[in-house]
């Protein structure tokens, strides 16, 4: 899930709303893309297995590429400013 915080250096964006992304990581090249909801008969039946997860469900497939980012040279910390 992806929320977009701000457009511009001081623009917040219209719509601020959750979306569903799907991410690969490739090296230090971080592409998103937008997910395309597949589902049909077997998405309504219980499915036991180690593949099976909230973090990848079966009806989420990698749609058309969104952005591109290059974590070349990135840094992550724990946001000091987020309340929630």
């Amino acid at each position: 899930m992806r929320k977009v915080e701000l457009e511009e250096t001081f623009q917040r964006p219209i719509l601020r709303n959750w979306q569903m992304v799907y991410m690969t990581l490739h090296g230090t090249a971080l592409n998103v893309y937008t997910v395309e909801k597949q589902r049909g008969w077997w998405s309504r039946k219980e499915r036991h297995g180690p593949d099976i997860s909230p973090d990848s469900p079966p009806w989420a497939k990698k749609g058309t590429l969104e952005r591109r980012y290059s974590l070349i040279h990135a840094d992550v910390g724990i946001a000091a400013d987020y309340r929630r």
